[in-house]
């Protein structure tokens, strides 16, 4: 049985939140541990090619706060980890699927003004 994660990328929206219901069972089901990814572009308008290398504070982060208040409470979690992250979703996204067993993305992310600033799953297929 494989040992690495299963990934849910969320950006705050209902979808995300849809997506990380079903990436928690998926987890569950595959006792795999679950790695919850918010990755926020905003730094990277003017340069959307570059690709932060480093991690941000997952602490400071409103979307994974809404995500641990969510979460909260639940006994069948599995082992649970939170990464914040910075870069282009196109390019991060990809690059979190290839070290993990299954990767789960929402249908639908953010739009408008909130989209540019908190970032948005839907925009790693632009």
């Amino acid at each position: 049985m494989s040992t690495l994660p299963v990934v849910v990328a969320v950006d705050g929206s209902d979808d995300s939140l849809r997506a990380l219901e079903w990436a928690v069972d998926a987890a569950r089901r595959r006792s795999a541990p679950l790695r919850v990814a918010h990755v926020r572009q905003y730094a990277h308008w003017a340069q959307p090619e570059f690709l932060a290398a480093g991690p941000a504070d997952p602490q400071d982060d409103p979307v994974l706060d809404r995500v641990r208040a969510h979460l909260e409470g639940r006994a069948d979690l599995p082992a649970t980890e939170y990464l914040g992250l910075e870069g282009a979703t196109s390019a991060m996204l990809p690059e979190l699927g290839a070290t993990a067993q299954l990767l789960v993305l929402g249908s639908r992310g953010r739009g408008g003004f909130a989209g540019l600033l908190l970032g948005s799953n839907s925009m790693t297929a632009a």
